[in-house]
């Protein structure tokens, strides 16, 4: 009886144990996502990993969010903020994505987004940047992003910009410059619907390059394939020679 009443006790427990197991799976969960507001006005500490996204060897901070136009300012907390990894670009692009999803049918919305780029090693330079984004524009509606690079003395690298205007997308823009360890990016996202169109974004894809100059270089598969047909031609030659001149 004891041990019927054990094991029945213990059965009792074993379905319970899976009745909620199963309760709690099925409750959804909700998945913090960080927002521009998160981020703005907070003191950068890469050692205490606050106030900053990290993508590779490139570290993201400093940032700053402010709103021009006739519509009410939607606030940084409407845009997500995300790093995004290598792909498509390859093995050395590293990045970030603001998601807006924000447009207009009226008015004019200016968004002005900035923040810092640098190395967490000296080696892994920036020459590059790279930009793109989604949206979709209706009749006469215009949506654009505008970048400025700024140099550590605050000089001017260059600029890209980026347009879908009514239908018209574009393509992204790369900017190359010569080798730095920090970057400090102005970025301009402007809607204009027009008279009787219609300007959104979505997504703003922002990639950094991170190139190595201190590290060795890997021959290609074209090369080393030459390198191993000129290695087996020579062992064969000196083969042929040993056995022809013992033979002579």
């Amino acid at each position: 009886m004891n041990l019927g009443a054990k094991a029945v006790r213990g059965l009792f427990r074993s379905v319970v144990c899976l009745s909620v197991a199963i309760w709690v799976s099925a409750v959804p969960t909700a998945f913090a996502v960080t927002t521009l507001e998160d981020l703005v006005g907070v003191q950068h500490d890469h050692g205490q990993d606050v106030g900053h996204i990290v993508q590779g060897d490139k570290d993201f901070y400093n940032f700053t969010y402010s709103f021009a136009g006739t519509p009410r300012d939607p606030g940084a907390g409407l845009i997500g903020v995300e790093g995004i990894g290598t792909q498509p670009l390859g093995p050395d692009y590293y990045g970030l994505e603001f998601m807006l999803d924000y447009g207009l049918n009226a008015g004019v919305a200016d968004f002005l987004l900035g923040y810092d780029v640098s190395v967490t090693n000296p080696n892994y330079v920036i020459t590059d940047i790279h930009l793109g984004f989604k949206a979709s524009t209706e009749g006469t509606g215009l949506a654009s992003v505008t970048e400025s690079v700024f140099d550590a003395n605050g000089d001017s690298l260059g600029q890209a910009t980026v347009v879908h205007d009514g239908g018209v997308y574009s393509g992204d823009q790369d900017l190359l410059f010569a080798p730095q360890t920090f970057v400090r990016v102005k970025k301009d996202i402007i809607l204009f619907p027009r008279a009787d169109g219609f300007a959104g974004v979505y997504t703003v894809q922002q990639r950094v390059s991170q190139k190595c100059l201190d590290c060795p270089t890997v021959p290609e598969p074209a090369s080393l394939l030459l390198l191993g047909s000129g290695l087996t031609g020579m062992a064969f030659f000196n083969l042929k020679r040993r056995v022809f001149g013992k033979k002579g």
